[in-house]
């Protein structure tokens, strides 16, 4: 889209140009900016979406489970006094919104709990839903597109330094388990 705009502008600037059509060059270009701004807002959203730098982790969490709520989720979030820096913070939220997500695409409507408390100089995080659950054994047949989320969060709590822990059993759900510790080198 940028490089399309760009044309636009050149062709606005050349001198063979009428008025009009310099205009209605710009008037696209200006089109054409407009909307990859409004995709770059969007990708900067999810890589730190704008209720985390306004209201904090835990008030954006609280914003997903919400809108889990409205459409029928019993949604809990217990929260024990945390304090991170802003990339763990960020960090953080992106895998608690992927296993929340994960909930929505998988588990059904039921019951789920994110609990997030702080202790002996480490962070634990339990995401727990009572939906359909799955067959851990499974994974290692599927592909890892399949199951990218999983791998994703397992990355980004192995980057924090701490341990990822998953258990599902197919009809009782699934319980995601965090230890990470509050700081790391360099935080």
């Amino acid at each position: 889209m940028l490089a399309s705009a760009f044309q636009y502008v050149q062709a606005a600037k050349d001198g063979r140009a009428t008025e009009d059509g310099a205009r209605n060059a710009l008037a696209k270009a200006s089109g054409l900016l407009r909307e990859t701004m409004r995709e770059l807002r969007g990708l900067m959203d999810c890589l730190r979406p704008a209720t985390l730098d306004r209201f904090g982790l835990i008030a954006s969490i609280e914003s997903d489970l919400q809108e889990m709520r409205q459409a029928g989720w019993q949604a809990e979030l217990l929260v024990g006094k945390i304090k991170l820096s802003k990339g763990r913070e960020s960090s953080l939220y992106r895998i608690i919104h992927e296993a929340l997500t994960n909930i929505r695409n998988h588990a059904g409507i039921c019951p789920l709990r994110v609990s997030l408390r702080e202790a002996k100089l480490c962070l634990w995080v339990d995401v727990n839903d009572w939906g359909r659950g799955f067959d851990l054994a499974s994974l290692p047949r599927q592909t890892e597109i399949e199951h990218f989320g999983l791998l994703s969060m397992r990355k980004r709590t192995e980057l924090m330094g701490g341990r990822f822990e998953i258990e599902s059993n197919p009809g009782v759900g699934t319980h995601i388990s965090l230890q990470l510790p509050t700081r790391r080198r360099g935080d």
